[in-house]
């Protein structure tokens, strides 16, 4: 585990004309990207472990093979809230002009993460191909869930969150945690979440395929009486809540749709998403769909549409 008093980090960076992005080594997070007719980074957050406050879980994280807390006996042989990836030190495999590749493994949860990470030449887009690979010798569930969250000053109170799915409705008390509002997205849709701020003029948004990410969280943290983060996250997990929680109440399934996925030992398991930030444009103050098209994302609002090459 990383001493943070007496270790010095390296940071990577990766830009085009219109965006620029920093990666951490510490956990392959993502901890700034800025436009270039902005400064403000609405990736700006960080908030303590629980395991120890002086470590951080910062800007895009991952949360790999779990999403929540470890049962008693995984907690009692050292696993880490939402795994201990974000705690690892990566290391940067390759870099060449507008691409990043990137490497994270956890000997504790016996896993590996590949991270290809590639900006558009055309347009303030992301891309990112992540490859999860179970380096254990057994047979396991597991999870990977996006963890961006937004923080002030891009957060603020007229800053606005939109997103696709259907919302999952818990009966009374079921509820596992109540700062989190989650969505499930069909199969054959694009899942997108997005948040606009109007102070800053910009428009920050993820979208990907709906059967690679089925799930989307809205987590809203408030601290004395006033918002501090939102988290846009989106993933394999439908419910924050350990293994044993998982399979005894739910037998591993959530409204018909599978609430992990599993890999064999040595096995691995691909997915990717689209990221952007951009100018809002003039009229937008709601986001109505994103769409995934040949070459494009196209973002559909209440005053037009216009198009990202991807």
């Amino acid at each position: 585990m990383i001493n943070p008093a007496s270790y010095h980090k390296r940071e990577w960076i990766l830009q085009n004309r219109f965006l620029s992005l920093c990666y951490d080594e510490t956990g392959g997070a993502l901890t700034s990207v800025q436009h270039s007719s902005s400064g403000i980074n609405p990736l700006n957050f960080q908030f303590p472990r629980p395991e120890n406050p002086l470590l951080k879980f910062e800007g895009h994280f991952i949360c790999t093979p779990r999403w929540g807390d470890p049962t008693a006996g995984e907690k009692e042989s050292g696993a880490l809230k939402h795994g201990d990836i974000s705690l690892q030190t990566w290391n940067l495999l390759n870099s060449t002009g507008l691409q990043l590749t990137m490497a994270g493994y956890s000997e504790r949860d016996q896993l590996s993460v590949h991270r290809d990470v590639r900006l558009s030449a055309a347009g303030p887009l992301c891309t990112v191909i992540e490859t999860i690979t179970n380096t254990g010798n057994f047979f396991r569930p597991c999870n990977l869930m996006q963890h961006p969250t937004i923080a002030a000053p891009f957060l603020n109170p007229d800053t606005r969150v939109f997103s696709n799915g259907t919302e999952i409705v818990f009966a009374a008390g079921e509820k596992p945690v109540e700062s989190i509002h989650s969505f499930a997205v069909a199969p054959d849709e694009t899942g997108w979440i997005t948040a606009i701020d109007r102070h800053s003029n910009l428009l920050l948004g993820y979208c990907w395929k709906g059967k690679q990410y089925p799930w989307i969280h809205h987590w809203i943290h408030v601290e004395n009486e006033e918002l501090k983060y939102r988290g846009l996250e989106f993933g394999t997990s439908p419910l924050h809540i350990n293994w044993e929680q998982l399979f005894t109440w739910y037998q591993g399934c959530f409204q018909e749709k599978p609430a992990c996925f599993f890999l064999d030992a040595g096995a691995s398991k691909t997915l990717g998403y689209h990221f952007f930030l951009t100018p809002l444009p003039i009229g937008c103050t709601e986001i109505l769909a994103v769409q995934l098209q040949a070459g494009f994302l196209e973002i559909i609002h209440n005053a037009g549409s216009f198009l990202l090459k991807l």
